[in-house]
């Protein structure tokens, strides 16, 4: 071999080593350190903390045998972390020119300034030039390779030169695609098709919606689960949190399994208590041990990946917030309770904890599934015994007046007295407030004690009749702006008779968050028969009563910016459905929950003259 041929050899030797054969995260473990801007655990990583991104069938060891791998991830599960070690792996061990696609430009630059560079100077500093314009925010040109960062609103960046890899964060919020450009994943996976076999593509996300970029790649892949095993009975199982995110993937166990997230349910518990008791339900009836968190955490330490279609030729991966040591089950409860009352932390919950995708569900009322609040026995124009106060609400329209009576408790447990539709004369509403009575529990007539009346349409004639009935009938208006529940207003009226308008004097406002009412309404409906808060309905209610309940829906749409937004919409007639919205602002309005019990009033001996019948207090009390 000629002298040349051996220098040459030489010199490849020292440039050119051979492909580690370690898996992905054997290698992270002995080649990332993580920066104490980074990690409370500054140092070489170590994943004791995240068993779950080791063995087989994990995302790491997925990497080295599949071309695509999405991983549906719970948030603050280590996801961008799991990313930044595929990027330093690319780097030294398969480098390649890559991109990285975050959400928008600002996302982009944060991850950049705040993990990405940080761990590519502890860790591989060896490889970045010394040239301070190779190592920008938005690229890196190391010595191996570049990166690029983009977003998914940069068509013109995702357009360009083609990449080896390709990774992809948090792609279930990937917004701005248009007609004339396809959305932002499939335009960024265009751009491996240069490299071929030799090319990769790796996404990490939290879901958002079933259609939406990440869940939608779910199905026709590996859908590999992290399973733990019972340290009574042995068996393996996946941790759900019931079958409330169970049913994505075990469509057709019906109501056998019992397992998940519990807590004592008991009512003479605080909510705290309810909280802090909060446990792991091992799936297996004839087991049903409770896990604790510390124990959940052995458990998952000693966890295995499964994959359900391991024939697919694409990877997929999905793990709920709960599998984290970090995350304590009491946490998980009551960010669950906190969404009982809240569609959009109910989103939340669903994307952020349980890794699935949130469907709007129960937000478009079912008319026979609210025909199982009615009151067998229970009739129109009768007060029930536990009544404390009626209230009557109006809708006003040009050509009706639609109303609702109903008769509440102070545990907020309400009944329904009277519904029906009248001429649209406010004279009509004078006479139903004035000489109206009700058959109260002892055969006495009862009378209307509050009303709130809608003013957002004829407001002038609602302003006039609120004045004719001084602090006993309130004007309200749906607004959409308000950030709390309702907001009080001193409105002044200006008395003159040319405009019909003949008395003038001050009156409070009630101006409500309109969604937030309907999304309490709708929890309500919630409530079953015999509970506190329950929702009853007289039998004789109208068919067109119960379907003006259904008249709206409570729908997604994408802002200007393109962001997701709830919004309510109307679908037919509502009438029926803005009396009982208002029935439910009355219990705020009028502190119902503050009205003493009509039998607790009874026990106390004869009524007082200087007594208020209904709220117990001296009338001279300040």
């Amino acid at each position: 071999m000629g002298e040349f041929a051996k220098t040459l050899l030489e010199c490849a030797a020292g440039r050119w080593t051979p492909r580690t054969r370690m898996e992905v995260w054997e290698w992270a473990e002995g080649h990332v350190v993580l920066s104490p801007r980074l990690s409370r655990f500054p140092g070489p990583l170590s994943l004791t903390h995240t068993p779950y991104m080791r063995g087989e069938w994990s995302p790491l060891w997925a990497y080295r045998r599949y071309q695509h791998i999405d991983n549906i991830w719970a948030a603050q599960t280590g996801k961008t972390m799991m990313l930044a070690i595929t990027v330093l792996y690319d780097t030294e061990v398969d480098p390649g020119p890559g991109m990285i696609v975050y959400p928008d430009k600002v996302t982009a630059q944060r991850r950049s300034r705040r993990y990405l560079m940080p761990i590519i100077e502890s860790s591989i500093p060896q490889l970045i030039p010394d040239a301070s314009e190779c190592f920008q925010i938005l690229e890196y040109n190391l010595v191996p390779c570049s990166w690029v960062l983009a977003w998914a609103g940069s068509p013109s960046v995702l357009a360009g030169e083609p990449v080896k890899h390709l990774k992809l964060d948090e792609e279930a919020k990937f917004q701005g695609h248009t007609e004339a450009e396809a959305d932002p994943k499939r335009l960024a996976m265009r751009r491996l098709i240069s490299f071929g076999e030799f090319a990769n593509a790796f996404s990490c996300t939290t879901p958002s919606l079933a259609h939406h970029p990440g869940w939608r790649d779910w199905k026709g892949s590996t859908q590999c689960q992290y399973q733990v095993q019972c340290p009574r009975c042995g068996t393996w199982q996946t941790m759900y949190f019931s079958r409330e995110d169970r049913r994505w993937f075990e469509p057709e166990s019906g109501d056998a399994w019992e397992g998940g997230i519990r807590w004592d349910r008991d009512p003479a518990l605080t909510l705290e208590q309810r909280i802090a008791s909060a446990y792991y339900l091992c799936e297996n009836q004839a087991c049903a041990m409770h896990w604790s968190s510390a124990l959940r955490d052995e458990l998952v330490a000693k966890g295995r990946w499964v994959a359900r279609n391991p024939k697919a030729g694409k990877y997929a991966s999905h793990l709920a917030s709960w599998n984290a040591k970090w995350v304590k089950f009491s946490e998980v409860i009551e960010r669950w309770l906190a969404s009982y009352k809240d569609e959009n932390a109910r989103h939340d919950f669903l994307n952020s904890d349980c890794a699935v995708p949130y469907e709007v569900m129960g937000k478009q009322a079912d008319s026979n599934e609210l025909r199982k609040h009615i009151l067998k026995g229970y009739h129109c124009n009768t007060i029930h015994e536990d009544v404390a106060a009626v209230v009557l609400t109006a809708d006003i329209h040009d050509d009706h007046i639609r109303y609702r009576v109903r008769g509440w408790a102070p545990d907020l447990t309400s009944w329904g007295i009277e519904e029906g539709q009248m001429p649209p004369y406010f004279a009509a509403l004078d006479n139903l407030l004035g000489s109206r009575t009700y058959r109260g529990p002892d055969g006495a007539p009862v009378p209307i004690h509050y009303a709130i009346v809608d003013s957002g349409f004829r407001t002038d004639e609602v302003y006039q009749l609120c004045l004719r009935w001084a602090g006993r009938v309130w004007p309200c208006r749906g607004v959409s702006y308000l950030r709390e529940l309702v907001q009080y207003s001193r409105q002044y009226v200006q008395s003159d008779p040319q405009r019909g308008c003949p008395l003038g004097g001050a009156m409070v406002l009630i101006n409500a968050n309109d969604a937030r009412w309907k999304d309490l309404l709708f929890a309500r409906w919630e409530v079953q028969p015999g509970a506190s808060g329950a929702w009853y309905v007289e039998e004789e209610a109208s068919k067109e009563y119960f379907e003006q309940l259904t008249g709206e829906t409570k729908v997604e749409e994408k802002t200007p910016s393109g962001h997701p937004k709830f919004v309510w919409r109307q679908t037919h007639d509502n009438h029926a459905l803005d009396c009982e919205k208002m029935q439910m602002i009355a219990t705020m309005a009028f502190q119902i929950a503050a009205l003493r019990p009509p039998r607790a009033k009874q026990v106390q001996g004869p009524q007082r003259d200087n007594v208020n019948p209904w709220t117990g207090r001296d009338i001279g009390q300040s």
